[in-house]
């Protein structure tokens, strides 16, 4: 895999559970932290957050709220984010359906 592919941030946008786990430490072991956005949902999440491979955890209420904080804080990166979602909602709410 070509280095320049650590250029850029990478997001991983979910729900707590196994998949975004599996996604931060993939990434984790290729030398790239992940910022997360975690959809908590008044839920004490237990799961990705502990992650050692996590650079950042965001913590929201609602999908929106993650997208809106992805846009805001990270809309403007020099290297365009790659964006991990961990569920069908996330995914749909990124492409606006």
């Amino acid at each position: 895999m070509d280095n320049k592919i650590k250029d850029h941030l990478f997001i991983v946008s979910c729900v707590d559970h196994y998949t975004p786990l599996g996604a931060a430490r993939s990434l984790g072991e290729y030398g790239i932290n992940p910022v997360v956005i975690l959809v908590a949902s008044g839920k004490t999440p237990v799961l990705v957050n502990n992650s050692k491979y996590v650079n950042v955890c965001h913590y929201v209420d609602t999908r929106e709220d993650g997208l809106r904080l992805m846009i805001e804080k990270y809309g403007k990166e020099k290297e365009k984010p790659f964006v991990i979602s961990s569920d069908r909602e996330v995914q749909h709410l990124s492409l606006g359906q």
